[in-house]
């Protein structure tokens, strides 16, 4: 027996931050309780339920929040079964067993049981109020009874997992299990119109649901900011197990009851104080607050997600889009909870599992009616028409590849020097430290050519910052057109041609930017021996977009680069390389006639491959480089002398939290522009999160920063227009491109030059869809070969394009999407854009769109958001009056 009470908790000895899973948190008194619950008992609890009588309800005042909870941390001698807590309607909760046998294969009625006030808490007594519980409670009941009128149990498993089939038994006598509590750092979120508000914690990629009295019923001051440590029942059984692994009986294995708020608490007076720059707690600090703030970042991507588990069944499929029906227990479940998109997970009475991503949902008569396509089958598309299944959303559990598992630990920082870069730029922009060391950069002429293009003296000052000086920390705040990815790859070769020691990296957060990057590199190493390649892991290879690829992957290049080594080695003595290199190409199945798998060398994959290939330069995105500097590239981090960030305005800070520590000796410098969009736009962040996790790298004033003033890509009238509304705060700028004919205007019946075209549209997301595709169609028959973007504002929109998705030369996404590319002609589609959203109405998003340009720009504009709109009625103003259309005109389709 134990005394239960948040104030005298058995708190979970988590990992670093308390990230929890099913894999992490040790055995505890539960788990044993639930170990020993067996086939006899469970036999037992069966037959003795259908001898039950009646439940008489007894009138007397509910007990709510006694000081202590008795619990159990043992199994009790009497046979009986484990059901865990899932919601209460105020009155009552309904519960469902922990192990399936209690309902597989002849019980379906024991599915559901019910626990309400008139039920016998052995340890503490009746007429408890369902507030003294928690979902997620494991329960050890003894007896059930039938509820009082109940007429008739559940005989099928038609709907059993549906309580409102279920009216049958209540729970009468039970023991409640003993609970684990945990202290973790939380953020307060803005309350409901209904008095709720949830909370992000640390190490859960989930919002934590809480009544707001629980901010007041809490032992705190008043707070300054919102942060606070949050005491959490943790359930730790979700239902549905198997003693013996058997038959799943439609029980959705990744389910789970999400934890409790019990209270908040201040934190402490050490927790609270400010560290001085520099001391070791102040990067723990940095790095407890970085980790907070990202998984709020993951919280916030699933904070309108819908995570209970509905059984359902199939009405019809139309090769693989499923139809199927879903309702929650109180009513209609919201299409707005259930978005196109969203990916889904299925499993069947047949055991099988399904991917799934929902393309419409939409509420018919008081059910939620879901079309989902199936992601991915092994081989002929199943037919599931009739299918009996549960299925689930899938929490979103990282942003670009990057997760939590990927957050060092707390004391990272502690094991690289004081002086590291990486510690200067944080003290500069995080804390109250002095501004990053500087240096007189050298006037040197640099030799680097591409396609005709030598660097200007701005991109000159910048390679020789790199290449000649010492400097730890470099920004490049620069406005669109102005060449600053290819001054990153410029800045590359010359350092490994000037022989600039170490391995030197170039990164950004998004695959479809990295693509240019990779593209700008190839040409200008193409006769050179400068050599690159592309960090990815073959799990992420097999996974990425055909357009996406690269001739410099890694599970491309090493093949090919081990295979071209053992070929010529043939002849010589066979080197402990040579060794290595065979047994990776025979393990690969790249060599033939190897009969047997040579004795595994001590050189890793990734060793083998760079002392042969010896690559000098790495280009990657965020994620993929965190995950090999903490696998693969473990020991080679030391190695890397610069690491430069394209597109660095969308670069987040969590990002750099978690590379710094691996890489103590480089010297970082970020390319962005802060005119544009930053980390995560598609989110409201609040901004007590804000520094932590997306930070403003490029404003900072302690760092030495570098302007571009010539723009090379954009047509000179389109960069006019952007600099004058996107950039009034610039100074003198040089167009290096010449006003010409427009050639891609003349494509779609255009008579003028502008390399901006508006046509207004007055219809819905598939007419501007239908308008957009033909003018597409049109430019691709006179110019088969150009680069075409459709960018959206919805990533919804995608859906409706595809008929030409699949053409490599069109990329279609959402705006923030786009960043770091660039295209000949770029289609702007503007329905979901609203004037009453931050999001929506974004200077800077309009500023990104228009600018992946190279020659034309059509913005597809809903005439309601022109008279709405100041916005976009003052952007407007700036286009030339030539240039506007209406849909009717026959030059657009």
């Amino acid at each position: 027996m134990v005394d239960e009470a948040p104030s005298k908790q058995s708190n979970v000895s988590p990992p670093p931050y308390g990230i929890f899973s099913g894999n992490h948190h040790p055995l505890r008194p539960v788990h044993h309780i639930a170990a020993q619950e067996s086939l006899h008992d469970i036999e037992l609890f069966r037959f003795t339920s259908l001898n039950g009588t009646s439940q008489i309800p007894t009138a007397s005042r509910l007990r709510e929040n006694p000081k202590t909870m008795l619990t159990i941390d043992k199994k009790p001698m009497e046979s009986g079964v484990i059901y865990i807590l899932h919601e209460h309607d105020g009155r009552q909760y309904w519960s469902t067993p922990l192990h399936r046998e209690v309902v597989h294969p002849d019980r379906p009625d024991l599915q559901v049981a019910y626990l309400n006030p008139f039920a016998t808490d052995i340890l503490n007594g009746v007429n408890l109020h369902p507030n003294n519980y928690f979902p997620g409670d494991a329960v050890y009941v003894t007896e059930v009874a039938p509820k009082p009128n109940a007429l008739n149990m559940l005989t099928t498993f038609e709907g059993v997992h549906d309580p409102k089939n279920h009216g049958y038994w209540s729970i009468t006598r039970f023991y409640l299990i003993q609970r684990e509590f945990i202290e973790t750092l939380s953020i307060r979120t803005t309350p409901t119109r209904q008095g709720t508000t949830f909370c992000f914690a640390a190490g859960f990629d989930l919002p934590i649901w809480v009544n707001s009295k629980k901010y007041k019923e809490s032992e705190i001051t008043e707070p300054k900011g919102s942060k606070k440590k949050a005491v959490l029942f943790m359930p730790m059984l979700q239902p549905g197990q198997s003693i013996f692994g058997g038959e799943k009986c439609l029980a959705l294995e990744s389910s789970r009851i999400p934890p409790s708020v019990v209270k908040f608490k201040d934190s402490s007076p050490e927790e609270a104080s400010t560290y001085p720059t520099g001391s070791s707690e102040f990067f723990h600090s940095i790095l407890t607050s970085g980790y907070l703030a990202f998984c709020a970042i993951l919280a916030t991507q699933n904070r309108n997600g819908d995570f209970k588990v509905f059984a359902t069944t199939v009405l019809s499929q139309e090769g693989g889009i499923l139809m199927f029906d879903i309702r929650g227990p109180s009513g209609p479940l919201l299409p707005t909870r259930w978005p196109i998109g969203t990916n889904l997970i299925m499993e069947t009475s047949s055991n099988e599992s399904y991917e799934l991503q929902i393309v419409k949902s939409e509420t018919i008569e008081m059910k939620l009616r879901v079309n989902s396509s199936l992601v991915k089958t092994n081989g002929e598309t199943p037919n599931l028409t009739g299918s009996h299944g549960l299925v689930q959303q899938q929490p979103v559990d990282n942003i670009y590849g990057f997760n939590l598992e990927m957050f060092p630990a707390p004391d990272a920082f502690d094991r690289i020097p004081a002086h590291a870069p990486i510690k200067q730029l944080l003290e500069a922009i995080l804390g109250f430290g002095e501004a990053i060391p500087d240096q007189l950069i050298p006037r040197d002429p640099v030799e680097v050519l591409i396609e005709g293009i030598y660097p200007t003296c701005e991109q000159m000052n910048y390679i020789n910052a790199l290449v000649k000086t010492n400097i730890p920390v470099l920004l490049v705040d620069a406005p669109l057109g102005t060449g600053k990815t290819l001054m990153v790859c410029m800045a590359l070769h010359v350092m490994v041609k000037e022989n600039r020691g170490g391995i030197h990296v170039a990164m950004t957060t998004s695959g479809e930017a990295l693509i240019v990057l990779v593209s700008m590199h190839m040409k200008i190493a193409k006769n050179t021996k400068i050599y690159g390649v592309r960090v990815v892991s073959d799990v992420n290879y097999k996974k990425m977009n055909q357009k996406l690829k690269t001739p410099i992957d890694f599970p491309v290049l090493w093949p090919q680069k081990l295979l071209e080594y053992v070929k010529f080695k043939h002849d010589q003595a066979i080197d402990e390389l040579t060794k290595s290199a065979i047994y990776y190409l025979a393990e690969g199945k790249y060599l033939q006639g190897v009969k047997c798998l040579p004795p595994k060398p001590s050189l890793t994959l990734w060793e083998t491959f760079l002392q042969i290939y010896q690559p000098r330069i790495l280009f990657s995105t965020a994620s993929d480089l965190i995950s090999a500097l903490q696998g693969p590239l473990l020991h080679f981090g030391k190695s890397i002398e610069t690491i430069q960030v394209d597109n660095a305005n969308q670069f987040p800070i969590h990002a750099l939290l978690a590379i710094g520590p691996y890489c103590p000796n480089a010297r970082y410098a970020f390319v962005g522009d802060s005119c544009q969009l930053e980390a995560y736009p598609e989110m409201e962040i609040r901004d007590e999160i804000k520094c932590f996790a997306i930070g403003q790298i490029l404003k900072s004033a302690n760092v030495r920063t570098l302007t571009l003033s010539v723009i090379h890509r954009c047509p000179a009238k389109l960069a006019k227009l952007c600099l004058n509304y996107f950039y009034p705060h610039l100074g003198s700028t040089i167009f290096a491109k010449r006003q010409e004919d427009n050639q891609f205007s003349r494509a779609i019946g255009v008579s003028n030059d502008s390399p901006i075209q508006v046509v207004h549209v007055n219809g819905s997301k598939a007419k501007e869809a239908e308008l957009t595709i033909s003018m597409i169609q049109n430019l691709l028959l006179s110019f088969p070969q150009i680069s075409i973007g459709v960018l959206t504002y919805q990533k919804t929109q995608q859906n409706l394009f595809t008929r030409i998705n699949r053409r490599s030369n069109v990329h279609i996404s959402t705006i923030e999407s786009s960043q770091g590319m660039e295209f000949d002609v770029v289609f702007v589609l503007t329905s979901g854009a609203t004037n009453n959203t931050k999001k929506d109405d974004s200077p800077t998003r309009i500023n990104l769109a228009v600018s992946r340009t190279k020659g034309l720009c059509v913005l597809l504009i809903q005439k309601d958001l022109v008279e709405t709109s100041m916005f976009w009625k003052g952007l407007l103003n700036h286009v030339s009056k030539n240039a506007f259309h209406n849909e009717s005109r026959s030059h657009c389709y």
